[in-house]
């Protein structure tokens, strides 16, 4: 099912970003 690790590895990021702002 895990197809595009370097897409999970982005969303994981992007999602650390959101959760670092406040």
């Amino acid at each position: 099912i895990m197809g595009h690790p370097i897409r999970y590895k982005r969303m994981i990021i992007t999602l650390q970003t959101v959760y670092s702002i406040p």
